[in-house]
C-alpha cells in the first residue's frame, strides 16, 4: 500500500520543516528462531531483495518495487557446518560466499545463483584455504568491494595464540577470475594483540593493506608507533613503513578515493594520561598518496574551546576541553579529494530496580538492566590539505533499555550535494521518524516523514539501505514482526 504524507502541524514550534514524501509498506512476516536476524541486501534486476538468516538458515525474500512480495528462495550451502560470509547481487541473482571446515583449515567457497536465485546447476567454487581455527576464520575473515563493485579483496590473518603471524590476501574480478594473491608475513618484533588491519582496494584490481602497530595506553587509547603499508600492484609488491605518531582514541578509520587517487586516514586523538577519563582531546586526518605511499597531509588538532563551548554550552578554557562518549563512526570523501568525518555520542550504564516477590513479601528483590544512550552527532568537513572548513552538530537524544541500541543511532544517506542523517527522535513505539540534511556548506536542516505509530512498526534506520539515487529502504521490526518500508524522497 502507498500513502503520501505532508507534515502541516507543529513545524515552526519544533523547527521541522513541511515535507511530502510517497511512502511505501510491505506486509508483516513473523520472524522465527531459525531467522532472527536479517538485513536488506539491496535491489537488482530480480527485484528487491531481503535476507533472513540465522545459525543455520538463509533465506532471501524478493519483493517488487512497490514491496509487494514475489517470493522466496532458500540459498543454505550445501557443506555441513558452512558459514556464510556475504551476499553479493549481480545484475540478475547473486554470488554468496561461505566458510566450509575441513579436518585443518577452511576453505572459503562462492556459488553463483542466476535470475530468481536459481540454486539449481549452481557449482559451488573454491577460493580460498585458511589453515586457523573454525571460530578465528569465521570471526576474521573478510572481503572488501572496488567502488565500481568490480573486484573484491578478500584477506584474513592468521593467528598464532593472541598474535597474528601473516596475513593472505586475494584479488578476484566479480566473474571469479583470480587477479593477484599475496601472503603477507608479519615481522616478529611488531607482533601484539594490538596490531590492527586497514585493507582498501582500487578499482583496477590493486589492493593495498595498512597494518597500524601500536601499544595501549588504556581500555579506549592507544599510541601508533608506525604504520606498514603493503601494496598490492601488478608490477609486483611494494611495501614500505609510513612515519605517524599518535595516541589514538577508538576507531581508526583508511578510505580509498578512486577519483582523486590517495587513501583518507582518520581518528580521534587522546593525551595518554592514563590518569584521566577516558577521552579525546581532538582528531587527526591524513591523506596518503595512493600511488607514492607519501603521506601528503598530516593534520592533528585539538577541540577548540569556541566548539567544546557550542557543543556542551560550558567554557572550555575552565576545563580540559575533552570528549569522553564520542567516537568516530563514519568517514564521507568529498569530491575535490577532502573528507567529512562523522562522529557519534554513545554510552551505556546498568541500572538496578527494586521489586518485592510475591511468595517472600518482606525480601527485596533486584532486577538488572542495561541502558543505551545514543546522543549528539558532529560532522566535521576538511578541504584537500586538512584543513576545517566547517563543523555542524546534530542534536539528538536517543535512550532504550535492553534492547542493544538496536532502534537507536542513524542511517547514512547520500545524495550529491547532500548527507541524510535517518533517525527516530525518540525509542518508542509511537516516534517520528526524521531526518537531518546537511549540505556542502555544512548547513542543516530537520524534516519528520512519518509517524511510525501510524503504522504500527518500529523502523530500525541504521540497518537503512539506499537503494537508488532518492530512494531508502529501512527495515521494521515490531512485536517479531518484520517489514520494510520504502521512502521516495
Amino acid at each position: 500500500m502507498i500513502r503520501l504524507f505532508l507534515l502541516l502541524s507543529f513545524v515552526l514550534l519544533f523547527g521541522i520543516d513541511v515535507w511530502s514524501q510517497t511512502i511505501t509498506y510491505s506486509t508483516k512476516q513473523k520472524i522465527t528462531s531459525k531467522t532472527a536476524r536479517f538485513s536488506i541486501i539491496g535491489k537488482n534486476n530480480d527485484g528487491i531483495v531481503l535476507r533472513r538468516y540465522g545459525k543455520t538458515t538463509n533465506i532471501l525474500d524478493i519483493f517488487d518495487d512497490n514491496l509487494s512480495y514475489k517470493y522466496s528462495v532458500p540459498i543454505n550451502p550445501r557443506r555441513q557446518n558452512a558459514f556464510t560470509k556475504g551476499i553479493l547481487l549481480n545484475q540478475f541473482g547473486a554470488t554468496t560466499l561461505f566458510l566450509a571446515p575441513e579436518k585443518d583449515f577452511m576453505i572459503l567457497y562462492a556459488r553463483v545463483l542466476k535470475q530468481k536465485f536459481e540454486i539449481a546447476g549452481s557449482t559451488e567454487i573454491p577460493l580460498d584455504t585458511v589453515f586457523d581455527g573454525k571460530d578465528n576464520t569465521i570471526q576474521n575473515y573478510r572481503y572488501v568491494l572496488s567502488k565500481d563493485r568490480s573486484k573484491i579483496l578478500l584477506y584474513c590473518p592468521v593467528y598464532k595464540g593472541n598474535e597474528a603471524i601473516y596475513i593472505q590476501m586475494k584479488v578476484y574480478t566479480r566473474d571469479l577470475l583470480l587477479l593477484q594473491k599475496k601472503r603477507i608475513n608479519i615481522k616478529e618484533d611488531i607482533r601484539s594483540e594490538t596490531l590492527s588491519f586497514h585493507p582498501v582496494i582500487k578499482n583496477n584490481g590493486e589492493a593495498v593493506l595498512y597494518i597500524i602497530n601500536s601499544t595501549k595506553a588504556d581500555k579506549t587509547a592507544f599510541a601508533i608507533n608506525d604504520i606498514h603499508q603493503h601494496h598490492l600492484t601488478y608490477n609486483g609488491y611494494i611495501y614500505k613503513k609510513l612515519k605517524f605518531q599518535t595516541t589514538a582514541f577508538g576507531n581508526v578509520s583508511f578510505k580509498y578515493d578512486e577519483e582523486n587517487k590517495r587513501v583518507c586516514m582518520a581518528g580521534l586523538v587522546s593525551d595518554g594520561n592514563k590518569k584521566s577519563k577516558r577521552s579525546s582531546t581532538g582528531y587527526f586526518i591524513n591523506f596518503i598518496n595512493a600511488d607514492s605511499s607519501k603521506i601528503e597531509v598530516q593534520e592533528i588538532k585539538k577541540y577548540r574551546s569556541a566548539f567544546m563551548y557550542e557543543l556542551t554550552g560550558k567554557d572550555s578554557t575552565k576545563h580540559n576541553g575533552q570528549l569522553s562518549t564520542f567516537d568516530l563512526k563514519k568517514v564521507v570523501l568529498r569530491k575535490d579529494g577532502g573528507a567529512i568525518i562523522i562522529l557519534e555520542s554513545y554510552f551505556t550504564e546498568n541500572d538496578q530496580i527494586s521489586f518485592q516477590s510475591r511468595n517472600h513479601p518482606s525480601f527485596t528483590n533486584f532486577r538488572t538492566y542495561n541502558v543505551f544512550y545514543y546522543n549528539d552527532v558532529i560532522c566535521y568537513s576538511f578541504n584537500p590539505n586538512g584543513k576545517e572548513q566547517w563543523h555542524s552538530i546534530l542534536r539528538k537524544k536517543q535512550i532504550s533499555e535492553n534492547d542493544n541500541g538496536i532502534y537507536s543511532s542513524f542511517g547514512l544517506l547520500t545524495e550529491q550535494d547532500e548527507l541524510n542523517f535517518l533517525y527516530l527522535d525518540e525509542i518508542f513505539y509511537s516516534a517520528n521518524v526524521n531526518l537531518y540534511i546537511l549540505d556542502s556548506d555544512g548547513k542543516l536542516r530537520r524534516k519528520s516523514l512519518f509517524n511510525q505509530g501510524d503504522e504500527n512498526i518500529m523502523a530500525i534506520p541504521r540497518l537503512a539501505k539506499q537503494i537508488s539515487k532518492d530512494v531508502i529502504l529501512i527495515p521494521s521490526l515490531r512485536k517479531n514482526m518484520l517489514s520494510m518500508v520504502k521512502i521516495e524522497l
